[in-house]
């Protein structure tokens, strides 16, 4: 359905939570470096009736998964959410590059889906030691207006990847005033995202319909435009018609609302294409890792049973790449076995040659 408005991409990720879907991921890491890999959603009632029909998945399904319902829908918490789930798609992989190489994920969620992993064993004698890696790539390549103008490094990672280290001999009042001036400048950013679409959408017209002049005024003035709008304008940006009204305001000229008027929903056909990217931030991974052994580290501290568990989202891996890391380590009962001999094997030879030393 066609609709007259801007993506509202402010209102859309400040209300992500409320209205995002859940899926566990379960992997199992055997010793052999194969992999066992569920997938937990929620279906509707048209793919519970047939696979083949609206897949809730983050991939595209074929027949080399095992789908199977749950008996009723599970609701799970998780960090003060619920997850909801009533079926699991199950596969065995030889191993982690094998999943990246054949599983073929639905558009836009490449980065959620196919992180780059990666799985390292060590061998050292008495303990074998597995190392765990998954790497999801930052998106900040692709947004419309760069973190950076508005958050400084560190204030990212605070915000979006838990560094706590900043808050250290703070109490919570000011550990909130902290977070709460770093939400603010979040929020403004995204206000310039949603005029940068806007603006970009609407460019892409002109030019498409051979207003060159206009093309080229917009274009000089944008940032200076934006600059000057005051906070309740940037509010109310994603209006129908508001942005227009500024930008005829500003070159005293009544153009733009009778452009828009005319190339409504082409105009909004090409803000929606740019604006993708929000196809990431609808979806939530509860990432359980279990490994071969016992998990000796990791960087979390999520744990279910013997699993180590992440949470994954787009914000996560919104302005630098988002890291699960974990190490297990199993004993090789046989080295200790084989050591024992050769220490009982050694005393004893060292007690024969004694023994035959005052012989002599």
């Amino acid at each position: 359905m066609k609709t007259n408005k801007f993506i509202p991409i402010c209102l859309l990720l400040i209300c992500m939570t409320s209205c995002n879907t859940y899926h566990k991921i379960s992997t199992r890491i055997n010793r052999d470096g194969t992999m066992e890999r569920e997938i937990s959603t929620l279906g509707d009632s048209a793919f519970m009736a047939d696979y083949s029909n609206k897949s809730p998945f983050l991939f595209q399904l074929d027949d080399t998964w095992k789908i199977t319902p749950y008996d009723s829908t599970v609701s799970v918490d998780f960090l003060d959410d619920k997850m909801k789930f009533n079926v699991k798609a199950a596969r065995k992989f030889s191993s982690l590059e094998a999943f990246r190489e054949e599983v073929r994920p639905k558009e836009n969620l490449d980065r959620l889906i196919l992180p780059r992993e990666e799985l390292k064993k060590n061998f050292r004698w008495f303990y074998t030691y597995y190392t765990y890696q998954a790497v999801y790539p930052t998106i900040a390549d692709r947004l419309p207006i760069p973190l950076s103008s508005y958050l400084t490094d560190k204030e990212q990672h605070i915000l979006f990847q838990s560094d706590m280290t900043v808050f250290e001999g703070r109490n919570g009042y000011e550990m909130y005033s902290t977070l709460d001036g770093l939400s603010i400048k979040f929020e403004k950013w995204l206000q310039h995202c949603q005029y940068e679409i806007a603006c970009t959408a609407l460019m892409d017209e002109l030019k498409r319909n051979g207003e060159n002049t206009y093309h080229a005024r917009l274009a000089s003035a944008r940032d200076s435009i934006f600059n000057s709008m005051d906070s309740k304008i940037k509010d109310d940006i994603t209006n129908d018609g508001v942005i227009y009204s500024v930008f005829d305001k500003y070159f005293k000229t009544t153009f733009f609302s009778d452009f828009q008027s005319k190339n409504k929903e082409r105009i909004s056909e090409i803000a929606e294409q740019k604006s993708k990217l929000l196809a990431l931030f609808e979806h939530n991974l509860c990432f359980s890792l279990e490994m071969p052994g016992k998990v000796i580290n990791a960087n979390t501290e999520l744990r279910d049973n013997n699993a180590v568990v992440w949470k994954v989202d787009a914000y996560r891996f919104l302005a630098h790449d988002y890291m699960l890391q974990a190490q297990s380590r199993t004993c090789n009962v046989w080295a200790f076995l084989v050591t024992g001999l050769i220490i009982l094997l050694a005393v004893y030879c060292f007690g024969r040659l004694s023994f035959l030393r005052k012989r002599e």
